[in-house]
């Protein structure tokens, strides 16, 4: 049969009340995290080396037993890696109770492989040149690239990064006008390339060089030198009124080095 009730709601609740053994009443311990790579984990044991402190501020914004892990910028010492994650957490001294959890993360890499060609390799400050990145790799497409120009004061140490395009575009050329290299540097300038992933991965500096000489021929006179400048003025204001501003200011930057000469 079904057996006798056990009694009102009252009396059931105040028994369940009275049980109340020891290792129902364990408080949860603190949250503890580790990371590793390679290897991972066995059961619990890092199987390879942990390379982040995770009670380390500098590395790991959250506090330590939290239960989230929030890792500053730049804390993972390798790209196009993977690491793993163990989450672990215990009940009071004394108990054998404890759970843990592990996560593989791949570590994205920025594009890689490439280099800048100029064309021409050579010419006069003024001329058009075209800027084109050349072979980058990278699965986590589209890619985008930025070409910047690298000026060099009299001091040699002292350079100055100019970008020439307002930010990372998808597209792989650029066409722009350079200002003329220094005489003591055999008229170099330095053209820098970098490219980013669509997950914002950014690939190092890439560089090359190209040969840009000062005024052109028919500067040699004051008369000359003053026409060569309204022309260049003129096809700023061109520039401008076809709306690229950029290609205006690039322009008028690099005439403004050549007067400065």
């Amino acid at each position: 049969g079904r057996g006798e009730p056990d009694g009102t709601s009252e009396e059931r609740t105040a028994r369940q009340q009275s049980l109340q053994p020891a290792q129902f009443q364990a408080v949860i311990a603190p949250i503890t995290w580790t990371i590793c790579t390679g290897g991972g984990f066995i059961l619990d044991v890092c199987n390879s080396s942990a390379p982040i402190n995770v009670r380390d501020p500098a590395s790991v914004a959250t506090p330590v037993g939290a239960s989230s892990l929030v890792l500053r910028s730049g804390s993972l010492p390798a790209q196009d890696a993977s690491y793993s994650f163990l989450m672990m957490t215990g009940t009071a001294p004394g108990t054998n109770i404890r759970g843990y959890v592990e996560v593989e993360v791949a570590v994205n890499a920025p594009p890689s492989a490439g280099s800048v060609r100029i064309y021409p390799g050579e010419g006069t400050a003024m001329d058009n040149f075209e800027l084109t990145a050349i072979s980058w790799s990278d699965d986590d497409e589209p890619v985008q690239f930025i070409f910047a120009l690298i000026v060099r004061r009299s001091d040699p140490a002292d350079e100055v990064v100019q970008y020439l395009m307002p930010d990372f575009m998808p597209i792989a050329s650029h066409l722009s006008v350079l200002p003329a290299g220094r005489a003591d540097g055999n008229f170099e300038v330095a053209i820098l390339c970098q490219a980013k992933d669509r997950h914002g991965a950014v690939s190092t500096q890439t560089f090359n060089r190209v040969r840009v000489t000062g005024w052109p021929a028919e500067t040699d006179t004051l008369s000359g030198t003053l026409e060569y400048a309204v022309q260049q003025m003129a096809v700023a204001r061109a520039l401008l009124a076809a709306g690229r501003s950029a290609a205006c200011l690039q322009h008028v930057v690099a005439l403004t080095e050549m007067l400065n000469q």
